[in-house]
């Protein structure tokens, strides 16, 4: 604005506008970002029962490969009770195995790009890590449990669940997990910052 220009001259910005100059990436990259996300966890769900038995069945048989999903180990432990056969077996484990490494980078990617070099004015450092130690645990403790009661029951594991359900199920955890991630990093880095630089 110059000096002799009144502020009321100064035509305002629309929201949009105003939430553009805050993104440090624009809403159509957000929009494509996010399209080519769901296209990429679509495209391994569907994919991953028409290729080899043998690629699918490696996720199963080699705990490097299927722990690329830890919430995978206590279904692992759990199989014998299941009711699905040993391709849905192999399938399962192929699927979450991979959509871990899509999440896990577009975690990162969703860090470094929008919440990096965002300020919290309050951060919870605490509280935050309270919720991560929360889900860190449920996930190491989401084997089947066919007696689930209460609210959270539809979201439990059952022996009688086909593939496609737990898949659904296991869908939800991570996306739930890879998306708080980023917010409890920046959350305790906020806190450490005056101290610490990280």
């Amino acid at each position: 604005m110059r000096l002799n220009e009144h502020p009321s001259m100064v035509p305002a910005m629309s929201p949009n506008e105003v939430t553009a100059q805050k993104l440090p990436v624009s809403g159509s990259r957000l929009l494509v970002t996010f399209g080519l996300l769901v296209a990429l966890i679509a495209g391994i769900w569907l994919a991953m029962p028409h290729l080899p038995e043998t690629f699918a069945c490696s996720f199963r048989d080699n705990a490097m490969l299927r722990n690329l999903w830890p919430g995978n180990a206590p279904m692992f432990d759990d199989l014998t009770r299941w009711t699905g056969s040993v391709s849905d077996a192999c399938t399962l484990f192929a699927t979450t195995s991979n959509w871990s490494v899509v999440w896990a980078i577009y975690s990162a990617l969703f860090y470094f790009t929008l919440l990096y070099k965002a300020k919290i004015k309050k951060p919870r450092p605490i509280i935050t890590s309270l919720v991560m130690a929360f889900m860190v645990v449920g996930m190491c403790m989401g084997s089947f449990n066919d007696h689930a009661t209460g609210r959270g029951a539809w979201g439990a594991y059952h022996t009688t669940d086909p593939t496609n359900t737990l898949l659904w199920k296991a869908l939800v955890r991570e996306w739930v997990i890879y998306f708080f991630i980023p917010i409890w990093v920046q959350h305790v880095r906020s806190a450490l910052l005056p101290r610490v630089r990280l």
